[in-house]
C-alpha cells in the first residue's frame, strides 16, 4: 500500500486541471510522491495512454512505481471498461475526477479477478 503526501495529491488535482478537458495521466512512486506523465493517447479527451519511452524512464530510474492515476473529466471517479481494459493487477489505478475544470477527490482501486476493488487512499 503506498501512502501519497499532500503535496503529492496536489500535484495531481493540478495536473488533472492543467489537462481538462483532457485525461492526464501520471505514476504514483512507492515513496508516496507521483510523477506527472504526458498523455500518449490519440484522443486525450476520453482516454489515456503511457508511451512506453515513458514506461522505460521510470524503470530505468529505479524510482519504484506503485500504481498510475488518471483524471475522468467532466465523468466520476468510478473505472471505464477502458480501464479495466488496460488494468494490471500489479498496480493501483487512482482516479481523479474533474468536473468543470476543478478536480475533487481522488479514489483508489486494485484490480483482481477481473473487477476493480476500492481500496483506501
Amino acid at each position: 500500500m503506498v501512502t501519497l503526501t499532500t503535496e503529492a495529491l496536489n500535484t495531481m488535482r493540478a495536473h488533472a486541471e492543467r489537462a481538462f478537458p483532457e485525461e492526464c495521466v501520471g505514476a504514483l512512486l512507492r515513496d508516496g510522491q507521483v510523477r506527472p506523465l504526458e498523455n500518449a493517447a490519440i484522443d486525450r479527451r476520453v482516454a489515456f495512454s503511457i508511451s512506453a519511452g515513458n514506461y522505460l524512464a521510470l524503470e530505468r530510474e529505479g524510482v519504484g512505481v506503485a500504481g498510475f492515476y488518471h483524471s475522468h473529466p467532466d465523468g466520476p471517479a468510478v473505472p471505464s471498461m477502458a480501464d479495466a481494459r488496460s488494468a494490471n493487477e500489479a498496480f493501483l489505478t487512482l482516479i481523479i475526477p474533474v468536473i468543470g475544470g476543478v478536480a475533487a477527490a481522488p479514489r483508489a482501486f486494485r484490480f483482481a479477478d477481473d473487477r476493480f476493488i476500492e481500496v483506501l487512499p
